[in-house]
């Protein structure tokens, strides 16, 4: 009889291997039948390795075609991966604004050093392993995912003791703002006030899932994620789970007024930013081609809320970010994502359709540089990218184009460094129509 033995996976795929019914002990009570059960054992822990060091070798060969080599003159950084799925990645000092260590977890040291090249999307670091990689790598290690270095990585505290030019930036707004609630007397209205121009002059996202990881991964080992601590600037946090600025629907209303009224009250700014920051905040970083955009991960929705009515131009946040794989199957990223009412009646066929010629738009236009193709085993075809420079560009077109606007408002020229002319990348139905003519 056969059965699946959890753990033998080649490319998502379950191998199997003979179940053999335990030997009986022999009655004279020398467990003769046990050598031939230790051999049965032995043969299928070299049978595991073997299937690891495929499924690593693969995960490997997958990366490689979204390798990209560094310009001259980048940082370098250095990975320390342990054989259980963890890394530390050192790079050179910095100010703050740049992180000089991660901690983060993935399933070889290949895609750990992806997983970096991630967070420095728009400017890849050349990448060294310390110690150096063994001449045969290991096997990939089944619960990689649960590699915890948290304790070796960066914390706020040392973030915030660092001091440096960019914490002295945060402390000169902290005081400018302190002088402008003395002089307008009523931090109620003064943060009522500063919502009201937010929410006209500078929205947040409607919803923050746009920027959400897209689809499921054609191979299920693919993976990582770095984490890190670092000033983060505020406008660059683009979503949080309450969309409005100034409106928590009723969930601790008060706080903007307390941190608002703390800082009115401080007579210590440093110790007044200890307070605010030392419970982290803790961020999604989305990479992108010209530079990072965040949005909120767990905590801190009121702080982020505060900073900006306050004019605060940095965060110290807790950030992380996950791999961006190399394949996707187009229903899961049409599966996976928020619809309306009316698309959720909509078969879902029509709607993988609909979304690959939006995808073969994507790639004709070379906005991205993929393929789709027909794999075996998947009904949809799978979308393998060397090169994708945003995952939202994969969403339906309001979407796209709302995280388009807003990206295009923080990094002026952005669409047209991939050939996106303005104002059809940030209207649906232009961006539509563009995508789907030939």
């Amino acid at each position: 009889m056969l059965q699946p033995v959890d753990g033998l996976w080649r490319r998502g795929q379950r191998e199997t291997v003979p179940v053999v019914a335990p030997m009986p002990v022999c009655a004279s009570g020398k467990m003769g039948a046990v050598k031939p059960l230790a051999a049965l054992s032995r043969g299928l822990r070299r049978r595991q390795r073997a299937t690891d060091l495929s499924r690593a070798d693969i995960v490997d060969a997958e990366l490689a075609s979204m390798h990209r080599s560094p310009a001259d003159g980048v940082p370098v950084w250095s990975i320390d991966y342990r054989g259980r799925g963890g890394f530390i990645a050192t790079g050179p000092p910095s100010d703050g604004a740049t992180p000089c260590r991660f901690w983060g977890t993935a399933p070889t040291a290949r895609a750990a050093a992806h997983v970096l090249s991630c967070y420095f999307h728009d400017q890849p670091p050349q990448v060294v392993f310390d110690p150096p990689l063994p001449a045969t790598p290991p096997p990939l290690f089944e619960a990689w995912r649960g590699a915890d270095l948290s304790l070796e990585g960066p914390s706020i505290p040392e973030l915030l003791a660092r001091r440096g030019p960019v914490y002295d930036q945060h402390v000169a707004a902290c005081r400018t703002a302190r002088d402008l609630l003395r002089r307008h007397g009523d931090i109620q209205s003064f943060l009522a006030q500063r919502a009201v121009d937010l929410n006209a002059t500078d929205p947040q996202l409607p919803s923050a899932r746009a920027l959400d990881s897209v689809g499921t991964l054609v191979n299920g080992d693919q993976g990582g994620v770095a984490r890190t601590v670092q000033w983060v600037p505020t406008r660059l946090v683009v979503a949080t789970h309450h969309p409005t600025w100034g409106q928590f629907g009723g969930f601790r209303n008060h706080s903007p007024y307390n941190i608002a009224s703390g800082l009115l009250r401080s007579n210590d700014l440093d110790a007044f930013t200890t307070k605010l920051f030392t419970d982290a905040i803790t961020l999604e970083r989305i990479p992108a081609w010209a530079g990072p955009i965040y949005c909120i991960s767990d905590g801190g929705n009121h702080r982020i809320h505060t900073a900006r009515m306050l004019q605060l131009p940095w965060l110290a946040a807790s950030v992380q970010v996950a791999a961006i794989a190399p394949a996707w199957t187009t229903a899961t990223i049409v599966f996976r994502e928020p619809h309306s009412v009316e698309s959720q009646h909509r078969p879902l066929t029509t709607r993988v359709a609909e979304r690959t010629q939006l995808i073969a738009g994507l790639i004709r236009r070379r906005v991205i540089d993929g393929e789709l193709v027909d794999a075996e085993g998947q009904r949809y075809p799978v979308l393998r990218c060397r090169y994708l420079p945003a995952t939202w560009l994969l969403r339906t077109p309001t979407d796209a184009t709302q995280v388009n606007a807003i990206y295009e408002n923080r990094y002026p020229g952005a669409l047209a460094q991939l050939g996106i002319p303005t104002e059809i990348g940030t209207d649906p139905t232009a961006w539509a129509r563009w995508l789907t003519t030939p």
